[in-house]
């Protein structure tokens, strides 16, 4: 090899680790196809969805928003902190309910008491969700009833009694898992998570008297929840958070610290009802979180 074979062989191998170390420096930005593969398994860069669909943020569900015009809605009201009854049937007990893979919603807090304090909730099927309560003599049971009815109480409620108020929010959730949704309300209250049905309570004996918190699993990304509420008369509250915590979590808990709150109704104080009269089709939620405030319809499924 001659000299200046030697040389070109030089420059060569220099362009080529400049090149390689242009390419590497490249792959760190989140667009590159490099970088999107070292962070997503194979399986979920993959991710085949049916027409209309695309995939999620994670890689893991297909999604579809639908949108249509809503009706006018009606003049807002304040959304005020809600009541602390005071009164010792006003318990807010715990009942946490495992639908953990459990599709067939709505939930159901229906009948009396089949302990003392806890009635009966039931999927769509009418069975049984398996009962994993916290009981009256419970370290936590204080600690739960003072979050919905102390000085700290995350409840809130409309200004008028027998009188149907809808508010309806966007939760982002960043990670595909199981949270806990906290749930109740003096007197009656119907939750519709992406425009389905998720939970209600419309017996007007038991839905106060239990706090229920829906152990279920979700996708990442944005989700439509419409919260809806009646008081029927004297004190009146409501309340629905999402917590990313366990059971045992919450069963465990002495102070707010202990919970990794997700959303809290209690951000909704001084803000103002959506509207008191149905204004979307079934299946569709008034998105507020959108800038056209259109009534909205999230799709999710499995990838193919």
């Amino acid at each position: 090899m001659t000299q200046r074979d030697t040389a070109v062989n030089a420059v060569v191998s220099c362009v080529a680790v400049i090149l390689v170390c242009t390419i590497l420096a490249a792959c760190g930005k989140a667009d590159h196809y490099l970088y999107i593969a070292k962070n997503q398994t194979m399986k979920n860069m993959f991710c085949d969805c049916p027409a209309g669909f695309s995939p999620t943020s994670d890689f893991l569900k297909c999604s579809r928003e639908s949108v249509v015009a809503p009706s006018k809605p009606s003049n807002p009201s304040p959304i005020v902190r809600g009541d602390d009854d005071g009164q010792s049937y006003y318990t807010s007990a715990l009942f946490l309910a495992d639908a953990d893979g459990n599709s067939n919603w709505p939930f159901q807090t229906k009948g009396k008491y089949f302990d003392g304090t806890h009635p009966y909730v039931v999927d769509s099927t009418k069975s049984l969700l398996a009962f994993n309560g916290i009981q009256l003599s419970d370290p936590a049971f204080s600690f739960w009833r003072s979050r919905v009815v102390g000085n700290n109480r995350v409840s809130i409620q409309g200004a008028n009694d027998n009188q149907w108020y809808t508010k309806t929010f966007c939760i982002d959730l960043p990670n595909p898992k199981n949270y806990l949704i906290h749930v109740g309300a003096d007197n009656n209250y119907r939750v519709k998570i992406d425009g389905k049905e998720f939970a209600d309570c419309t017996t007007s004996d038991t839905c106060f008297s239990s706090a229920i918190l829906y152990n279920q699993s979700f996708s990442a990304g944005k989700h439509l929840v419409e919260l809806k509420y009646v008081n029927l008369g004297a004190q009146g509250a409501v309340w629905f958070e999402v917590f990313d915590n366990t059971f045992n979590d919450a069963k465990n808990a002495r102070r707010d610290s202990d919970l990794n709150v997700v959303y809290s109704s209690k951000s909704l104080l001084g803000d103002f009802w959506d509207y008191t009269n149905e204004i979307c089709p079934d299946g569709y939620a008034y998105d507020v979180c959108s800038k056209d405030k259109k009534c909205s319809k999230l799709e999710y499924q499995d990838c193919r």
